[in-house]
């Protein structure tokens, strides 16, 4: 009974942890670029690839819903007319959540609150996962990567850094390092098509979701 309370208080302490992480670089505005508080990264130049491509390659396998995971402050994506007929945007932040939900939801354009590495995802076509991992620990991206085919999502568009030579452990939940999916203790096959994202040698790489051993 005790081994099962500690193991309960853990969990709940790790959700807390992770949900208080990135609701202070939120609020501190630690990631804030020129044009978005998701940071340079969601900036019309460093998006401008993927904000061309991402239409096509979602036509190309036929997909009708996107999960976006996660959506941060949807400052790229607002531009996009996306061939789906549902959008879910999903962050842990709830006063971003809040926020796009006023400016951006809209019946096909629904915005939700959940921790992607815990909480039950809703299901869509393709999920998109767009510079979460490199802010995580291993554990925690395995914990995310299983919670999405949990999901029975059919696509995985997740980003991937092929010049990185060795995948190392994060410092601290909210930090970086890149991540290369081809090299352990990921070890992803070829992806099925990529598109070139923010910097050279990072792709938006696309994965079948069941067929990912995880």
């Amino acid at each position: 009974m005790i081994k099962s309370l500690y193991r309960a208080l853990r969990f709940q302490y790790r959700r807390v942890a992770i949900a208080r992480v990135f609701t202070d670089i939120y609020n501190k505005g630690a990631w804030r670029g020129s044009e978005s508080l998701s940071g340079s990264g969601s900036g019309t130049v460093a998006t401008q690839n993927v904000r061309t491509l991402l239409p096509q390659l979602l036509l190309g396998i036929n997909a009708h819903s996107l999960l976006d995971a996660p959506c941060g402050d949807f400052s790229w994506m607002k531009g996009i007319e996306l061939p789906i007929e549902q959008y879910l945007g999903i962050d842990i932040v709830g006063d971003l959540i809040a926020e796009n939900s006023r400016k951006y939801g809209s019946k096909n354009r629904l915005f939700l609150k959940l921790d992607l590495v815990r909480d039950r995802l809703p299901k869509a076509d393709v999920v998109l996962c767009r510079h979460l991992l490199i802010h995580l620990s291993t554990k925690d991206c395995f914990s995310v990567l299983r919670n999405f085919q949990r999901s029975s999502a059919t696509y995985l568009l997740i980003t991937s850094q092929e010049n990185v030579l060795e995948n190392r452990e994060i410092l601290f939940t909210g930090s970086f390092r890149p991540l290369n999916l081809s090299l352990p203790p990921f070890s992803f096959s070829e992806p099925e098509d990529k598109i070139p994202d923010d910097h050279d040698g990072t792709y938006l790489s696309l994965y079948q979701l069941d067929k990912l051993k995880l």
